[in-house]
């Protein structure tokens, strides 16, 4: 059927306009069947089965047809800047391009002076929203066009009133000096957007749930997005008037051939036999392994039997990992889903893990033609050498894969909010938390989420503050349908009990207790429609001895002498970077004929990784007796989780009993190192360091707090067997009841500091946390408007800090002022001389980002932190103020140390040494009579 014909003042009216003086322009009709050609490309060719699922039920009128999808998606596209239609609009968009602007003028359009509008109050998102409500459209469609820009409005009907009023406050702004010619040019258009959707009448459009608002914001962004960026859709020459003739092809050419985005995965995996399963890892499935995928497969009515939340409770070593990849492709079978979320608590694990995953994902991309998309998500993914090896210019494939099975790093997923979009995404688990962050564009992270399987790694890691946005996510992950697999080797059982809850949007007390009273290990937790199942798994009958004993800190050095001296290697974890730098060069000097391998937080990327390297070669799976010998490791939390090493002996401060767990499992943990270790060292033993009556250090009292060390230490027996004793270990210290503690001097005072500071987080998390969704939307029509009302308006860097624990942190770019010039540390790269005075190319650029760490506590205190960055700003504005034209440079704050390698800031001496990395100098503290280890 022919569309009705524009009138020529609404085909000239301007939606975009040329950068920096260029004379081009875009007509708002053709913006808007561009963004609508997007949208439709989107739905046919990349929009995962699982998102239409969602789509079909969240329509408030009952089930929605893919027809009826259709038309909304496509009216999205047309209609979503008719706020663009007002003469403020179309001065402003002009004021670079005259000849636009005289154009509208000879139409007879009446466009006032510039100096005659109101500057603020007429956001276009906003206008087009108040509009849509004036015409009588649902107010849910309303506010997604409201919100196309990433934020949601908050508008009411006397708002809409107020407004539109022809003598109000925005009058020369809706209306120049002609009401009556601006309000039908907006008519004229609304109703040819209805008839290109498909629509006859307004009453078609469908009232949506929630849910399906969100997710159509999310593709309504993505679609904007692409259709804004001139290199997909190029402007026009003034002179151009543009062409109904350009379509389809000008839409064609650019999501085929400019835009090329991979096809979402789908997965044709339906059962996995033993061998399948070695086809897919390497090696026959482990008994664990084998009934957990066998449960997942056993579950054959997707209306009965619909799959939600997995938590796989197993000892480290057992191949979890596997596991849930194995899990994965089956619950995507079943659900539809177009790919995986990974998500670890560190970088390393994240690096860690996407080694092992790329291989899985390009088995997954054996039948696809076109290829998968693959994206590492953390802060420092860019200078992954894997991850950038992918990358070859437009949208990449692996050099070891053929044409027919393709692996892709795409491009346009590379953005900080489209991390969740790609295929297959391994990163930090805050890539998926944010998505319960109130923040702009949150919309698309959710649009990510509904499309995936997520899997959760080291859940037990994750603080109160952290869990917050964890439940919050596993409850809207719940909304959209879509299995999440949490995995843990010490998860206490009450927190077990709280992750099905917040998956089924429950509270904890209509869960079964008997799900948290259940002590089988390995033990598998499953939701299957509202239903909550159990089933210990099985798994080889072997057990670890780990044999506790006491040690005085003061005594570490002899002892280690003493235990290395017919060879071995031993990891000394402590709970400080204070105490780690301060112990391994206390060890350097007792004993110069070990090599100590110093690992902690605060060095700068290259040199952290260099030493994680070493520790991989020194301690690692493949490491032989001679590069095993005399190696002593000094680290911190880092090593718990991060890396895969194995030690013959384990030196630890105490920590919680679950994250001591956690370092017994990084000694005796390779079989292949048994007949390598000397005799004394056979068996594995766990020393804990104490001083003096304490056994706990002040440090670590900091970092842990009293109340869980306290119980931590009452119930550690002097011999372990793991992984038997785990479960009856982790639930007796996270339990509720007391009796056992409460003899203990200063128990009570220690467990009401602890509940206070557990509520004090949760109430800190609560600031900014996304709310739940909204439940019986059936009674009455919802909207998006006010669900991002106080978000947080942080960048995306301090936003991933966000939704972790709560605690302020300050990550710095480190260079040195070497001989006047500026200059890489020492070791890093001697002979470059960096030129502040111009912008640095992408090679050095992306060296200088490299260069960063984390800055000591002592200066982001909240009383403090305001004024170091101050203080760095003023340092970077002095020094560096060509470089923020840098892309990789662009934003940071940069520390320089002088030819001392020292600095001083916020009033804090600081030094950076290759083995120590970057020390806070105190002041002498008054001497106790021996040296401070």
């Amino acid at each position: 059927m022919q569309t009705k014909k524009l009138s020529l003042g609404l085909r000239h009216i301007v939606a975009k306009s040329g950068q920096n003086g260029e004379q081009t322009w875009l007509p708002l009709w053709m913006h808007a069947t561009d963004t609508a050609g997007v949208l439709e490309w989107l739905i046919d060719n990349w929009l995962p089965e699982s998102v239409w699922k969602v789509f079909e039920n969240a329509g408030r009128r009952g089930r929605m047809t893919r027809k009826e999808i259709r038309k909304l998606v496509l009216f999205l596209g047309y209609i979503h800047d008719v706020g663009k239609i007002n003469p403020y609009f179309s001065c402003l968009i002009t004021k670079r391009i005259t000849e636009a602007l005289e154009q509208l003028k000879e139409d007879g359009v009446s466009i006032l002076p510039w100096e005659q509008y109101q500057t603020s109050g007429c956001n276009h998102a906003y206008i087009s929203e108040i509009v849509l409500l004036s015409y009588g459209c649902p107010k849910g469609f309303a506010s997604i066009v409201g919100s196309h820009h990433g934020m949601t409005q908050q508008i009411n009907d006397d708002i809409v009133e107020a407004t539109l009023y022809e003598e109000g406050h925005l009058k020369k702004n809706l209306y120049g000096e002609n009401a009556k010619q601006w309000k039908q040019l907006r008519q004229e258009f609304f109703e040819w957007a209805l008839e290109k959707a498909g629509y006859t009448d307004i009453s078609d459009i469908p009232e949506l749930f929630q849910k399906g608002q969100i997710l159509l914001t999310g593709l309504l962004i993505m679609a904007d997005w692409i259709a804004s960026n001139t290199t997909y859709f190029p402007l026009l020459a003034l002179s151009e008037e543009g062409s109904d003739k350009y379509y389809p092809q000008r839409v064609e050419e650019a999501m085929d051939e400019r835009v090329n985005l991979p096809e979402s995965w789908e997965s044709m995996t339906y059962c996995m036999d033993e061998e399948t399963f070695k086809e897919e890892f390497g090696f026959f499935p482990r008994p664990a392994q084998l009934d957990f995928i066998r449960t997942i497969e056993e579950l054959t009515d997707m209306e009965e039997d619909k799959p939600g939340i997995f938590i796989l409770e197993a000892p480290m070593g057992i191949g979890k990992t596997e596991a849930a990849l194995a899990g994965a492709q089956l619950l995507a079978n079943k659900t539809s889903a177009g790919g995986i979320f990974f998500g670890l608590p560190t970088q390393a694990t994240a690096n860690g893990i996407f080694e092992r995953v790329i291989p899985w994902a390009q088995r997954q991309s054996e039948d696809s033609t076109i290829g998968y998309s693959v994206r590492l998500a953390h802060g420092m993914a860019d200078f992954d050498t894997r991850y950038r090896g992918l990358f070859e210019g437009h949208s990449e494939i692996a050099e070891d894969e053929s044409e027919e099975n393709r692996l892709y790093a795409h491009t346009w997923f590379k953005g900080k909010k489209q991390a969740l979009l790609a295929d297959f995404v391994v990163g930090t688990v805050d890539q998926l938390l944010m998505s319960s962050l109130k923040k702009k564009h949150v919309m698309l992270r959710h649009l990510g989420m509904a499309s995936k399987i997520a899997i959760l790694d080291e859940c037990h890691a994750y603080d109160v503050y952290t869990s917050e946005y964890l439940d919050r996510t596993l409850t809207w992950m719940g909304v959209y349908g879509q299995p999440v697999i949490i995995l843990s080797a010490t998860l206490p059982s009450k927190r077990r009990r709280q992750l099905i809850a917040a998956y089924l949007d429950k509270n904890v007390e209509e869960i079964p207790k008997e799900v948290e009273d259940h002590m089988g290990y390995p033990l598998l937790t499953y939701s299957v429609g509202e239903k909550v199942l159990q089933r210990e798994l099985a798994s080889k009958n072997t057990q670890n001895l780990v044999t506790v004993e006491l040690l005085e800190r003061e005594q570490l050095a002899e002892f280690l002498k003493v235990e290395l001296k017919d060879g071995g290697c031993a990891a000394v974890i402590l709970n400080t970077v204070q105490c780690v730098q301060e112990m391994a060069q206390y060890l350097r000097t007792y004993l110069p004929n070990k090599e100590i391998l110093e690992l902690h937080s605060r060095y700068i990327y290259p040199d952290r990784k260099d030493k994680e390297d070493e520790l991989i070669r020194r301690m690692g799976k493949k490491s032989t007796a001679k590069e095993r010998d005399g190696f002593i490791l000094v680290a911190s939390q880092v090593a718990e989780q991060s890396l895969d090493f194995d030690a013959d002996i384990l030196i630890t401060e105490l920590c919680p009993v679950d994250l001591l767990l956690q370092r017994m499992g990084r000694e005796h943990r390779h079989q292949i190192h048994n007949v390598m270790r000397p005799s004394n060292l056979s068996t594995p033993r766990c020393i804990i360091l104490r001083e003096g009556n304490e056994v706990y250090s002040k440090g670590s009292k900091a970092v842990y707090g009293e109340y869980i060390l306290m119980r931590t230490q009452t119930v550690l027996p002097k011999q372990i067997a793991i992984p038997t004793d785990i479960p009856m270990l982790v639930q007796k210290v996270y339990a509720d009841a007391d009796e056992v503690y409460e003899t203990i001097a200063g128990y009570q005072k220690a467990k009401n500091d602890y509940l206070n500071q557990q509520a004090e987080k949760r109430s800190k998390a609560s600031n900014f946390l996304l709310s739940k969704p909204m439940k019986r939307e059936g009674r009455r029509e919802s909207c998006m408007d006010q669900w991002l009302k106080n978000s947080t308006w942080v960048n995306d860097k301090v936003a991933e800090a966000s939704v972790r624990d709560g605690e302020p942190s300050l990550e710095v770019l480190v260079l040195q002022r070497r001989e006047g010039k500026i200059a890489f540390l020492p070791w890093q790269d001697r002979n470059e001389a960096l030129n502040e005075n111009e912008v640095p190319s992408q090679e050095i650029g992306m060296k200088i980002a490299k260069q960063r760490l984390r800055l000591p506590r002592s200066l982001c205190q909240a009383n403090k932190l305001s004024d170091v960055i101050k203080e760095l700003e003023v340092l970077f504005k002095a020094n560096f103020d060509e470089w923020k034209k840098s892309p990789w440079i662009n934003g940071e704050l940069i520390l320089i140390l002088d030819d001392n390698l020292s600095a001083t800031l916020g009033g804090v001496k600081l030094k950076y040494s290759r083995e120590d990395g970057l020390v806070e100098i105190k002041k002498q503290e008054e001497s106790d009579g021996r040296n401070r280890i």
